[in-house]
């Protein structure tokens, strides 16, 4: 509901709401099937079991070289291009095949879990191993009743001795953790500050949903531009699509309000009542594994207490199979407990079957113009990127006949007006290059579409403009030393000596993230334009 109001303020796009609308009808949906036995729950945790033992294999068969990887930066990367999606999704599946492990398929469900742990040793995925730790803790402290140990008074020096080995392993371990991918570390630290400091400026509603990449971006740009920067931050900078952190995500697109929403969420289901014991064991509809409702119950905590704790250290709501994840568990969560009476039953207006068919019908139209708007909005997505292809494929006047009839569905989304830009761009036609840039910065700052206008702007001999586009994409990206040379060049340009040889000073300075042949030629055109500079200046000093 509070998106729907930021919607209707334009304050949450169209694609983040109508994902969330979703996300709450299939909550809600796969709840009352949980609660009516329509979902058998063997079937569903078995089939979890499959796709996980399926995904593991063919992760397997990337690291011995029989399948390509969808990325060529990784070698392992399982069905989706970015390793970290395949590793967490993985590891949410792991409370599932604890569960199983009851089940007449013992030793294959072993064999699963066995080469699931091998698997996230592949992906290196650090979130993926943070989830595997505490979906374990919870799973087996639920199992053998954990909490009630500790309460007991005479294990007081066993939980003592406990806690003291848990620091001495976890300590070490969290240290190669971070010194594993220390600059991706420093890296994901330097955006949580400042994506703090970023909200700070918006405490009460945020910037809105789906508006953190650009807001932040540009306020990254800014922060560095002003001088705020160190040099390790500067290092660290670059583009953000996501903060890696659902709590600051959170705050910063729904502010105070919309955190406190998400928090309540996750918090409700934890919340244990007085009648629970009752209910659970009275009013559980799913069947089980050999295993009673509360050992299910424990399968879902597991998955839902692992979700939120990778979520502290990583994007997870905006990814497909994670949130199925999440609402699989939550499901099985909801249809466990006796729903909170917020409003007295006294006042509570009697449901007769008008009603119900009422709010049944409104829920059908409501999914059907949902299937609707998604189809036809995917479908659109798919003729954008038929454009893209005939654009690469130098069909750049096929390409453009494709563009008009997609603004109505994908009008908000700046790779459409990125797209139709880069169309034009390839025809030579710059000035409505730039038009249709610009539109894409509405909703997008990424540093693709400042680089695409610099360079319409430089073959149209328009270099002030060109250095605003370079001098911002620098400030965007600081650590990509192409974006410093085109900035160079156009200060040569337009004559602007000075500035090019304090550019080329810093750029020999900079520090490359990965060397390359290709940084080693910038820093050598530098040091010679500094030379040239110097021999001028010699024969020349005024």
């Amino acid at each position: 509901m509070y998106i729907l109001i930021r919607f209707a303020d334009n304050a949450a796009s169209a694609q983040i709401t109508i994902q969330m609308i979703t996300l709450y009808l299939l909550l809600n949906v796969s709840t009352s099937l949980l609660k009516t036995k329509v979902i058998n729950i063997n079937i569903l945790l078995y089939g979890i079991a499959v796709i996980a033992a399926l995904e593991s294999v063919f992760c397997i068969l990337q690291f011995f070289g029989f399948v390509e990887s969808k990325n060529n930066f990784y070698t392992v990367t399982g069905t989706w291009n970015n390793p970290n999606v395949t590793a967490i999704f993985l590891s949410l599946t792991l409370p599932v095949n604890f569960f199983l492990l009851r089940s007449r398929f013992r030793n294959l469900i072993i064999l699963n879990i066995v080469s699931l742990a091998a698997v996230l040793l592949m992906l290196k995925c650090r979130t993926a191993f943070i989830g595997f730790f505490v979906c374990s803790l919870i799973y087996y402290s639920l199992e053998f009743r954990l909490l009630d140990w500790t309460r007991n008074k005479k294990n007081k020096n066993s939980l003592k001795a406990l806690i003291v080995l848990a620091i001495l392993v976890l300590t070490p371990t969290c240290i190669s953790l971070y010194n594993a991918k220390k600059e991706s570390a420093d890296g994901r630290k330097f955006i949580w500050n400042l994506s703090l400091e970023m909200a700070l400026e918006k405490p009460l509603t945020g910037y809105g949903y789906g508006n953190f990449e650009k807001e932040y971006n540009l306020f990254q740009a800014d922060y560095i531009r002003k001088g705020a920067a160190s040099d390790e931050e500067i290092r660290n900078a670059g583009p953000v699509i996501m903060p890696h952190n659902e709590i600051i995500h959170n705050l910063a697109e729904g502010g105070i309000i919309g955190l406190f929403l998400a928090c309540s969420f996750f918090t409700s289901l934890f919340l244990r009542f007085k009648n629970e014991k009752t209910n659970i064991e009275n009013s559980i509809p799913v069947q089980t594994v050999r295993s009673s409702n509360k050992k299910i119950m424990g399968v879902a905590y597991a998955g839902a207490g692992s979700f939120i704790a990778m979520s502290m250290v990583n994007s997870t709501l905006q990814i497909i199979p994670l949130i199925f994840m999440l609402i699989i568990y939550s499901s099985i969560i909801s249809s466990m407990h006796q729903p909170v009476q917020v409003i007295s039953q006294n006042i509570t207006l009697k449901r007769n079957r008008i009603a119900s068919l009422f709010s049944m019908f409104s829920v059908i139209c409501l999914c059907v113009y949902l299937l609707y708007t998604i189809t036809s909005t995917a479908y659109s997505d798919r003729l954008n990127q038929k454009a893209a292809t005939l654009r690469n494929a130098k069909r750049s006047k096929e390409a453009l006949l494709v563009m008009p009839g997609l603004e109505k569905k994908i009008g908000t989304q700046s790779l459409y007006w990125e797209n139709y830009g880069r169309i034009y761009m390839d025809l030579g036609e710059y000035s409505k290059a730039i038009y249709y840039f610009e539109k894409a910065k509405k909703a997008s700052s990424l540093p693709e579409l400042y680089s695409c206008s610099g360079v319409c702007y430089e073959k149209m001999n328009q270099y002030p403009q060109a250095i605003k586009e370079y001098e911002m994409l620098t400030a965007l990206d600081p650590s990509r030393f192409v974006y410093r040379m085109a900035l160079l060049q156009v200060y040569l340009k337009n004559r602007n000596t000075e500035e090019a040889l304090n550019l080329a000073t810093q750029i020999i300075k900079m520090k490359p993230k990965i060397p390359s042949e290709k940084v080693n030629s910038y820093k050598n055109i530098c040091h010679n334009l500094l030379k040239i500079a110097s021999i001028q200046k010699q024969k020349s000093p005024f």
